[in-house]
C-alpha cells in the first residue's frame, strides 16, 4: 500500500473551488449577525452562499431552497420550529448547484406532528448531514421525489417511514425507524452504509425494515435490517416486502421473520468496496478508508463532487467531477488494515462550506471492476 503527497493534492482541490460568502444567522441578534432567521436569509443570500447558524431557536413561518445553491451549517444547538405547511423543503436545483444542511434539528409548531423534511426535483446534489428530531425525540421523517443525488450521514428519521421514489441516494450511518415500515423506496436506487433500517408495531402488527418496488438496493458495512417485534406475540415482521434487486455485502445483519428476502426480491451477497470518511474541522485533517473487498487490488482518491458518472464495467457510478481527481492510496486491503489516508484541510474561514468526496475502486479476476459507495465532507468550523 502506498500513501501520497497530500499537499499537492490538497492544492489542486482547493485551486478549483471557489470560496464562498459567508453570512451569519443568529436569533439573539449577537455581534456579527446577518440575519435573524433562518427564512430570511435563504430568501436573500446570492446563489452559492454560506449561512452559519449560532445556538439558538429559531421560529420560521417558510424554509424553502428553491433552484439556489446553499450551504446551511449549524454550530450546534440548533433548534428550528416549522408549522405544519409549507414543508421545509430543497427543490429544482440544477445540475451544478448544490445544498448542505448540517447540525440542524427541527421541530413541528404543532406539538406530536411529525416534520417532513422535502427533497423534490433536484439535478444537483443534496446533502443532509447530522440532522434530527429536536430533542432527540421530535417527530421528523424524510421524503425524496426525483433526486439525481441525496446523500445522507449521521442523521435519524422516525416514527414515519422515509419516502424515497424515483431518487439516487446514499446513506450512510443514519438511523431510521418507521411504522409500519422502516423505509419505502420505489424506483431508483439507494446505497445504505453502516445504517440501521427498522420497522415499527402498526395496530399491534410488526411491520417490514423496507418496502421496494422496482428499484436496485446496496447494503455495506454493519448495516442492520430490522422487522418490528410485535411483543404480545413475540413474533417479527420480515426485513423486506416488495420486489426489485438487492445487493448485501456478508457484513449484513438481517433480523426478522423468515424468509428475510423474498423471492420477489433478486438478491446478491457478496464482498463489496466501501469508504468511510471522518469529520474534522477547517484546520484539522480528514480521515478517509477505503474497506476491501479483502484481497482485491483498491485505489482510494478524492475529488470535488459532481454528477453521476456511468463507469464502463461497473455496476455503480462515481459521483465526480472531471477534474481535478486526486489518488491516495492504492493497494490491496486487509481484514484489519483498510486502504488510508489523511486530508490537512486549511484553517481558513474562507473556505466553509467546501465540499470533497471520496471514492474507492477495486479490481479481481472474476469479479472484475467495482465502485464503492461516495463518502462526502463539507467543510465547517469547530
Amino acid at each position: 500500500m502506498r500513501h501520497h503527497d497530500q499537499a499537492a493534492v490538497l492544492f489542486a482541490l482547493l485551486a478549483a473551488a471557489v470560496p464562498a460568502q459567508t453570512f451569519v444567522v443568529d436569533a439573539n441578534n449577537g455581534p456579527g449577525t446577518n440575519f435573524t432567521t433562518i427564512g430570511a436569509a435563504i430568501a436573500a443570500v446570492p446563489d452559492g452562499a454560506v449561512l452559519r447558524v449560532r445556538a439558538g431557536h429559531y421560529v420560521e413561518s417558510s424554509l424553502v431552497i428553491r433552484g439556489k445553491s446553499l450551504a446551511i451549517l449549524g454550530d450546534g444547538g440548533v433548534d428550528i420550529e416549522v408549522p405544519a405547511l409549507p414543508h421545509p423543503t430543497i427543490e429544482l436545483l440544477g445540475p451544478q448547484q448544490s445544498v448542505v444542511l448540517r447540525r440542524l434539528a427541527f421541530r413541528s409548531a404543532t406539538p406530536g406532528l411529525t416534520v417532513e423534511l422535502r427533497c423534490q426535483l433536484n439535478q444537483g446534489q443534496v446533502r443532509l448531514d447530522s440532522i434530527h428530531g429536536a430533542n432527540g425525540t421530535a417527530p421528523l421523517t424524510l421524503v425524496s421525489l426525483r433526486c439525481d443525488w441525496l446523500l445522507v450521514e449521521d442523521c435519524e428519521f422516525g416514527p414515519d417511514p422515509v419516502e424515497i421514489t424515483d431518487s439516487r441516494s446514499v446513506f450512510e450511518r443514519c438511523m431510521l425507524q418507521g411504522y409500519p415500515v422502516g423505509c419505502v423506496q420505489v424506483g431508483g436506487s439507494a446505497q445504505w452504509v453502516d445504517s440501521t433500517v427498522r420497522g415499527g408495531l402498526w395496530n399491534g402488527q410488526p411491520g417490514s425494515g423496507f418496502y421496494v418496488q422496482a428499484t436496485d438496493v446496496r447494503l455495506l458495512g454493519n448495516t442492520v435490517v430490522e422487522g418490528a417485534l410485535a411483543p404480545a406475540t413475540g413474533t417479527r415482521g420480515v426485513c423486506f416486502r416488495g420486489g426489485g434487486t438487492l445487493r448485501l455485502e456478508p457484513s449484513v445483519t438481517l433480523i426478522g421473520a423468515l424468509p428475510w428476502i423474498p423471492q420477489t426480491v433478486q438478491a446478491v451477497n457478496a464482498p463489496m468496496p466501501r469508504v468511510t470518511t471522518g469529520d474534522a474541522a477547517l484546520g484539522g485533517a480528514v480521515a478517509a478508508a477505503l474497506h476491501g473487498p479483502i484481497g482485491h487490488l483498491g485505489i482510494l482518491a478524492v475529488g470535488l463532487p459532481g454528477p453521476a458518472i456511468a463507469v464502463p464495467g461497473a455496476a455503480d457510478p462515481t459521483f465526480w467531477q472531471s477534474a481535478p481527481l486526486s489518488l491516495q492510496a492504492i493497494g490491496v486491503p486487509t481484514a484489519t488494515q483498510p486502504l488510508a489516508s489523511a486530508t490537512a484541510l486549511p484553517n481558513d474561514p474562507a473556505f466553509l462550506g467546501l465540499q470533497l468526496v471520496w471514492h474507492g475502486v477495486s479490481w479481481a479476476a472474476g469479479t472484475g471492476l467495482q465502485i464503492s459507495n461516495p463518502s462526502a465532507y463539507a467543510a465547517h468550523l469547530p
